[in-house]
């Protein structure tokens, strides 16, 4: 695109915020929030997050409806892109690891053994840490080029990368970034695979994290 003064006025009115699919988690276990269904990124997601914040609140989902409503009034177009589980060792010079996976790794060392909270039935989705990276980066290139990238009520944007049965969430299917031609890479297999993978890496950075507490209240 050409580089004027409109041109960088309008760049300087996007804002592309992380988020995070325990947003519209279900709670079996728990029993706090109870349905079964699979949510698009086609549907009005901010309306559903606003209807779960007036039942029951939850500090990133309030955080994220924030940023979407902020946007709203003044005027930035504000896109939020809300993986789930995220897997696999990244490249970066800094943290190189999650959070979900690493933390029930470290949990089950701690205890000498594995360890399950209800009967392990509802599904949840992945995605590799590089599938993401390549989701991040298409979401820039369409920017720069000037094309269109859903904002607003409608600019939450799910990136799965396959379903698994091991925690308690609603499904959700990224069907925005499929019809731009992302596709994961990374599969099912890949997916159990990274759990040796991740211990070995947990193992070596001493890695111990407080997920529980990032969950209080939920």
């Amino acid at each position: 695109m050409d580089d004027t003064p409109l041109h960088d006025a309008k760049l300087r009115k996007l804002l592309q915020s992380t988020s995070g699919a325990s947003n519209v988690a279900v709670l079996p276990s728990s029993g706090k929030y109870l349905e079964s269904h699979v949510l698009s990124d086609k549907d009005n997601i901010h309306a559903y997050e606003k209807n779960r914040e007036s039942l029951h609140s939850y500090a990133q989902r309030a955080a994220e409806i924030a940023v979407v409503e902020t946007g709203l009034a003044t005027g930035i177009r504000a896109t939020v892109i809300m993986p789930p589980t995220i897997y696999g060792i990244g490249s970066g010079f800094f943290n190189r690891l999650s959070v979900q996976i690493p933390n029930v790794i470290q949990t089950s060392l701690n205890r000498g053994r594995a360890i399950r909270v209800g009967d392990h039935n509802a599904t949840y989705n992945h995605v590799h840490v590089d599938d993401l990276v390549a989701f991040y980066e298409m979401v820039l290139a369409r920017i720069v080029e000037g094309k269109e990238v859903p904002h607003g009520e409608k600019g939450i944007l799910f990136t799965d990368g396959g379903e698994f049965t091991w925690t308690e969430f609603v499904r959700t299917r990224g069907d925005i970034g499929r019809e731009w031609g992302w596709e994961p890479r990374k599969t099912h297999s890949d997916f159990l695979n990274t759990f040796e993978i991740e211990v070995d890496a947990v193992l070596e950075a001493g890695k111990i994290l407080n997920y529980t507490s990032h969950l209080k209240g939920h």
